[in-house]
């Protein structure tokens, strides 16, 4: 199965994370519930598709981090996986990409196997 971004503004958004997910170690794109996601070891740690509407894209975080993001905002919990500490973050406005690059690097160290974490990008300084 193939996704097929809608226009060229969500092919072009698609890209930038698809990049981002995809030079992290290990990472693989399947699509599933009929929108891409990023998988490590077999298990998910970003996903990318429609919520409400509206493009967004979702990611594991550590509960008080999921806390920080969500109170402060654009993050709102995550429908179906927030109790696991999951965002989504509404692809819509400014879009903070440094941010965002550090979160799915964040998600993709929470959910590898330890021997890919090792060999995982450090966090950018500010």
């Amino acid at each position: 199965m193939r996704y097929e971004p809608a226009d060229q503004a969500e092919a072009k958004l698609l890209g930038r994370i698809r990049k981002i997910c995809l030079a992290l170690p290990g990472a693989r794109e399947e699509i599933k519930w009929g929108h891409p996601n990023w998988v490590v070891g077999g298990k998910l740690f970003a996903g990318f598709g429609k919520e409400a509407g509206v493009l967004a894209v979702g990611l594991k975080t550590i509960p008080l981090r999921q806390a920080e993001l969500v109170a402060r905002g654009p993050y709102v919990v995550a429908p179906y996986v927030g109790r696991y500490g999951w965002v989504s973050l509404p692809l819509r406005g400014r879009i903070p990409w440094r941010e965002l690059e550090e979160l799915l690097i964040e998600s993709h160290r929470l959910v590898a196997p330890a021997k890919r974490i090792r060999r995982s990008p450090r966090r950018r300084s500010p």
